[in-house]
């Protein structure tokens, strides 16, 4: 237990950047429904009811597949410079998607918006969420460690660095294979017995 502790540490350093940035996702994603035209909501009322609750157009494999793909990416970009940037666009995106998905559920189902809102972000999405705040912390460290030992022309201690990157990035997988197996099978139960 000591051991994984020990792995999934967080460094402190551009922490409190990746919190800021968090709390901006939140609120954008939040207020963007506040933007969009009726239109548009019901549009998104009935993508949700239809992908998210009646899983249509979806399968398990194919939803572990594309959270493993977006972790793939993560790993690539993250043992890179362009890792800075695309991680975070990456994070970002994904706090704020969850915050509007959130928020229109709210808006669209009044009160019993708020119960349904509270079964879609948990526990499965506040985990996700988690993952990708360690990984873009571990992700941006390593990148900012890679771009300054170039420039600096400092010794860059790479393999004990990539041993623990890789093992957090395997923590992330098996994780995001469980958040996968709710977001399929339990969410949507749950939700369809709260909308009947």
């Amino acid at each position: 237990m000591k051991k994984i502790r020990n792995i999934i540490n967080i460094p402190k350093s551009n922490k409190y950047f990746i919190y800021i940035l968090t709390i901006i996702a939140l609120v954008s994603g939040s207020l963007f429904f506040f933007k969009i035209n009726a239109n548009d909501q019901s549009i998104i009322k009935t993508y949700f009811e239809n992908i998210i609750i009646n899983n249509e157009y979806q399968t398990l494999i194919g939803t572990i597949g594309f959270k493993f793909l977006i972790i793939f990416l993560f790993w690539i970009f993250g043992i890179s410079a362009i890792g800075l940037i695309t991680n975070l666009f990456i994070y970002f995106t994904k706090v704020f998607l969850t915050a509007t998905s959130i928020t229109c559920m709210i808006n669209l189902y009044d009160i019993k918006g708020l119960l349904i809102g509270l079964i879609y972000a948990f526990p499965s999405k506040i985990i996700t969420i988690m993952v990708y705040f360690i990984l873009t912390i571990y992700s941006v460290n390593f990148s900012l460690s890679l771009v300054k030992s170039i420039i600096k022309k400092e010794q860059f201690d790479f393999k004990n660095i990539i041993s623990k990157y890789n093992r957090i990035f395997l923590y992330a997988i098996i994780i995001e294979i469980f958040t996968s197996l709710l977001d399929f099978y339990l969410t949507p139960l749950l939700l369809r017995m709260v909308l009947k």
